[in-house]
């Protein structure tokens, strides 16, 4: 997708030395900061930009206090709030007492049929898997959310089977916050076209969730019918929230759909397809400790990335001899032409102490012919440095006048660890001789981890690289796992390949590589800092055929629309809707989404912490999963053993004894296997009856608070009824004879 850049456009002014008034602010925020005071300095700057911010409160105190204070607070969760200020502001704001931290965020970037049927979401659908005795789970009675970009939500995938919208609300979020959409009404999301004409990864995310089985159209092979490309959650209800992809545009578009499918009071299960490679990868930090709050109330998958066999981390543990004494490596840019580059590699890079211990570190430039540093600077706590071809003869020699990398160094108060983030803009004009570095030492027993992260494009701009030079490190993709999902409430999503082609409607088909069952290329995994090891678990990733924006269709993709290179076509209520494959962790992770979506229906009380240890207890292991396990998480993601346990712990088995003490149910024998259940003042009961290996066998409802169950098609055994009401639920063990 292309990058908005408007958070780092500024930083190409930024200058060596300057003195930083608040250590609240992240490295982001310093840098951004550094620059527009430059810029009002030497150019007089008349206005500044406002900016969204995520602030942390000191315990105990609330978001009225920035209200007071006049701050604009656009959404609160938990000890944190949104806010938006002007960037003049923002050291004042950061001043308060009882303001804790103030974090910019950084740029993100957005990462069926086969896929269903690997997995055992068929099965579940049609109520023909082991042990469901014909109930049909289909996310019915559950919401779906998600962020994302190009979203097209009056496509045919999005419409129940009487051609209704299952989309409930639209949120559009914006960097500048003036800009934000809230679209709640019926007739306001039957208008609403698409927040991006350009893309269209939005709407290809929110297909693989939760498209219609209901829709019907052209399908491969010049055929017409159902068309077959739907997701796991077909009959959930839909909450979109779309936009920016800074970070804090993210967070607070987020939170909005969380808010809403609270409101809704449906369970909610949310799907991020986004991140990057930068961030601390801790829980602690201000994003993850954000998402962990709205994790209480949904149960949120996101994507792992997709920078595998990309070498975009490092990792160093300090000893006291040889080559453990120092982290070096270079930051290499990644261009097509290996002679001549003429356009910007832009990037930022991190390194994170394991404490709150300095480091040493210095920007450098190395040249190969005299296998020396022939410029160093260094960058302590509380300072910056910039190596830029406007101040070194040096650089200017082989990069153009604009490039340049700038450094800040400081604690970061979120997670209590020492942090030197850095933003490069380079050019080469020639295969360079001189290599852009850093040189890091610390102490006995240290470590320290990097990151490099791409910021105009998805691919890889720069890598870390030993260039085959002794005495410095090579970069590896164990460590690239996305930044953005690192914290404790949340589910992170691998890839694998459960097909490598997807027919046109036509001829032809969409080819890609690899071997199916296989995990895929680009599928990332790494080490949080507090020691997990992600992805959870791996779904469909690769050719996945979902439904695509059909502006982004006729706009970016005419071509393939006039030679029918695409997989399904609808003309159903008046508009066209088109399906298409991509491929991704971006595509995975809306899928488990989709299964855990079946899950909620059947366990709406589930917490992502016993989602997880369903995914754990159920996935699938086989002979690619047993191969790099670090890859892998739990296996293959299995929708039907996964929601047998949700059907057997919803039903508490092991809790339930047959003297409960609620003395409100009732259950009488009418004789014959029939049975009046009565709860006392309920005004309305629903009853599922289960059975003891955990699937539901029968299921029954009424208006008052009793209702006639009719067990005579049930054998002889034990039993478990859970009787819902508007007061709660209440299990009891039935002995049917």
């Amino acid at each position: 997708m292309k990058k908005n850049l408007l958070l780092f456009g500024m930083l190409a002014s930024v200058c060596c030395g300057t003195s930083f008034g608040q250590s609240k602010i992240n490295g982001a925020g310093r840098l951004m900061l550094d620059s527009y005071q430059m810029q009002e300095r030497t150019r007089g700057v008349s206005q500044a930009p406002d900016v969204l911010v995520l602030v942390t409160l000191e315990s105990g105190e609330t978001a009225d206090v920035l209200e007071t204070q006049g701050y604009e607070v656009t959404n609160v969760v938990g000890s944190m709030a949104m806010v938006r200020v002007s960037l003049d502001k923002v050291e004042a704001l950061a001043a308060l007492k009882e303001v804790k931290t103030v974090s910019f965020g950084t740029e993100s970037r957005p990462y069926l049929d086969v896929a269903r049927e690997i997995s055992n979401v068929d099965v579940v659908h049609d109520g023909t898997g082991d042990g469901l005795s014909g109930h049909a789970y289909t996310g019915k009675g559950v919401t779906v959310g998600l962020y994302d970009t190009g979203l097209d939500p009056n496509h045919a995938a999005f419409r129940d089977a009487n051609g209704n919208s299952r989309v409930k609300a639209i949120y559009v979020r914006r960097s500048d916050t003036a800009a934000n959409q809230d679209v709640t009404s019926p007739e306001d999301i039957a208008s609403f076209t698409t927040e991006a004409t350009s893309e269209s990864h939005g709407t290809h995310v929110l297909g693989i969730i939760a498209g219609t089985n209901s829709a019907e159209g052209r399908i491969p092979s010049n055929g017409n019918g159902k068309i077959p490309f739907y997701g796991p959650s077909y009959e959930s209800d839909i909450v979109i929230g779309c936009g920016d992809f800074t970070d804090n545009a993210i967070l607070d578009g987020i939170a909005s759909v969380v808010k809403k499918a609270k409101e809704i009071g449906q369970p909610a299960v949310v799907n991020l397809s986004l991140g990057s490679n930068n961030g601390a990868h801790d829980p602690n930090s201000d994003r993850s400790k954000f998402l962990d709050e709205l994790g209480k109330d949904a149960i949120i998958c996101i994507s792992a990335g997709n920078e595998g066999g990309l070498p975009m981390a490092v990792k160093k543990r300090f000893t006291a001899m040889g080559a453990g004494k120092n982290l070096n490596t270079f930051i290499v840019p990644q261009t097509t032409n290996s002679t001549n580059a003429t356009t910007p590699i832009f990037y930022t890079a991190e390194f994170w102490a394991d404490s709150e211990e300095e480091f040493t570190f210095s920007l450098v430039i190395y040249d190969r012919s005299t296998g020396k540093v022939i410029e160093s600077v260094p960058v302590s706590k509380g300072g910056s440095g910039r190596l830029a071809s406007s101040t070194s003869s040096l650089m200017a020699s082989q990069y153009d006048g604009a490039s340049y990398m700038s450094a800040t160094a400081d604690v970061d108060k979120a997670t209590g660890r020492y942090n030197v983030y850095i933003v490069g803009n380079v050019t080469p004009t020639q295969l360079p001789s001189y290599l852009l570095g850093v040189n890091i030492s610390a102490g006995v027993g240290r470590e320290v981890r990097g990151y490099v992260n791409a910021l105009s494009s998805s691919k890889a701009e720069a890598i870390f690289s030993s260039e085959n030079i002794s005495g410095y490190t090579a970069g590896t993709d164990d460590g690239t796992i996305n930044g953005f999902g690192c914290g404790h409430n949340m589910i992170s999503v691998g890839a694998y390949l459960s097909r490598t082609s997807a027919p046109y409607v036509a001829s032809g088909s969409y080819a890609g590589s690899g071997t199916v069952g296989d995990i895929a290329s680009f599928s990332s995994y790494g080490e949080t800092a507090d020691g997990r090891q992600l992805p959870h678990v791996c779904g469909p990733g690769a050719q996945v055929v979902s439904s695509v924006s059909s502006y982004w269709m006729r706009n970016v993709m005419s071509d393939a629309v006039s030679g029918n290179r695409f997989n399904a076509y609808s003309s159903q209520y008046g508009r066209d809707s088109y399906w298409y494959p991509m491929q991704g962790t971006s595509m995975s992770s809306p899928f488990v989404a989709g299964v855990v979506g079946l899950w909620l229906q059947a366990w709406p009380d589930m917490t992502v912490q016993q989602c997880l240890d369903i995914i754990n207890e159920s996935s699938i292991q086989d002979r690619y999963t047993k191969t790099n396990t670090k890859r892998w998480g739990a296996g293959k993601i299995d929708a039907l053993a996964g929601l047998k346990l949700a059907i057997e712990r919803h039903a508490s088995l092991e809790g339930v004894s047959a003297d409960s003490s609620e003395r409100n149910l009732v259950i009488q024998n009418l004789g014959d296997r029939r049975y009046e259940i009565s709860y006392v003042g309920a005004g309305e009961v629903a009853v599922d009856v289960y059975s003891i290996q955990g699937a539901r066998v029968l299921a029954v409802s009424s208006d008052s608070d009793t209702v006639e169950l009719d067990a005579s098609a049930l054998t002889e055994g034990i039993y478990v009824v859970n009787v819902a009401t508007p007061a709660g639920n209440v299990a009891r063990k039935l002995a049917v004879k």
